[in-house]
């Protein structure tokens, strides 16, 4: 058994799925909470999956939790994105 305690379980389970192929698609809903895993655990596809939706999908309600999340994990193209 493995905790994992800073990522839920319907997260995990779709990083899971990804790291074994099985992912469709990524839901937007666990794109910030995918891309930290991934930048976490240097699954750069999916890290580069995660950003190129988040970038696509910033606008006036998100851009200030999206900014924090490029911050905290030092993502210049993904913090320029929200700058714009």
């Amino acid at each position: 058994e493995v905790f994992v305690q800073d990522m839920r379980p319907e997260v995990m389970k779709s990083f899971m799925a990804y790291l074994y192929g099985c992912l469709e698609s990524i839901r937007p809903d666990q794109a910030m909470d995918l891309f930290r895993a991934s930048d976490r655990y240097g699954v750069d596809s999916l890290r580069n999956e995660c950003l190129y939706m988040l970038q696509a999908a910033i606008d006036t309600e998100n851009a200030a939790a999206i900014a924090q999340l490029a911050d905290e994990h030092q993502c210049e193209q993904l913090l320029d994105a929200c700058i714009r």
